[in-house]
């Protein structure tokens, strides 16, 4: 593996108010401690680049979504933790390019950009590697090799999806090591079916490999764009909670609109 060493350069409200907030949240409603969260929906819609938003407020404790543009926007804090994310979907200058962008957009409150950054240095790990099949033996020894990652959270961007029974077996018993043994929290990016059920495109079943994947997955929240519309919709499992999130294009930061009274 190539490492990256760390880069330096609907109404959501709903949800979070219903949703009780325990001393094992890290995003509430969404990722609580040594849980496993997928993130899916359709193929383009920014599942890598919301990934990759959590990775950061995760690492600086900055708030998420994005408050921009020229509307008021409800947000939620972030517990901070050392983050690990392993890259094996894009281009490396791409990932860097995206990063340099989400960062300078961070919501950095009174402590300034240089801060947030020193932050970052010290609490995100990134890993490259665009081989097609994501290594979980490789994940598993790179955590065990260094004991600062231990109580983390892991992202892994994409997951790889195989049809045999046996690649299973093992990546479960993988998982099971990260958290209960390293105290990992997971963060696993995945791709929907190339047919998806149209009437209902927040059903796990359109998760490529869900038959195999719900057994050890805690969590789901999934992306769909209608097609006439500019928003984004999101579907929280935990809270059978849809919402609109809308994308920055300068910053590339999801954000939300605060609720019409």
């Amino acid at each position: 593996m190539n490492q990256l060493k760390k880069i330096t350069t609907p109404e959501l409200l709903d949800v979070f108010n219903t949703t009780s907030k325990d001393v094992n949240d890290i995003i509430p409603g969404v990722l609580k401690e040594k849980e496993v969260l997928m993130i899916s929906g359709d193929t383009g819609i920014g599942k890598s680049i919301l990934a990759q938003q959590l990775a950061l407020s995760i690492a600086t404790s900055t708030t998420f979504p994005k408050l921009g543009a020229s509307d008021p926007y409800y947000l939620f804090g972030t517990k901070n933790k050392k983050v690990i994310f392993f890259n094996f979907e894009n281009d490396l200058s791409y990932v860097k390019s995206r990063y340099n962008k989400q960062i300078k957009g961070l919501d950095t409150n009174d402590y300034g950009l240089k801060h947030t950054i020193n932050t970052l240095n010290n609490n995100l790990v990134f890993i490259h590697d665009t081989s097609f099949e994501e290594h979980w033996e490789q994940i598993v020894d790179f955590i065990k090799k260094d004991s600062t990652l231990n109580g983390g959270v892991l992202f892994v961007d994409s997951h790889y999806t195989s049809t045999k029974n046996d690649y299973y077996r093992p990546l479960k018993s993988q998982i099971k090591t990260l958290k209960e043994k390293y105290n990992m929290t997971i963060v696993i990016v995945s791709h929907y079916k190339k047919r998806v059920d149209k009437k209902n495109v927040f059903n796990p079943k359109n998760i490529s490999g869900w038959k195999r994947l719900s057994s050890f997955v805690d969590n789901l929240l999934l992306m769909h764009r209608p097609s006439i519309e500019k928003d984004i919709k999101v579907y929280i499992e935990r809270t059978n909670t849809q919402y609109k999130m809308y994308l920055d294009d300068k910053n590339l930061h999801f954000y939300i609109k605060h609720k019409s009274k």
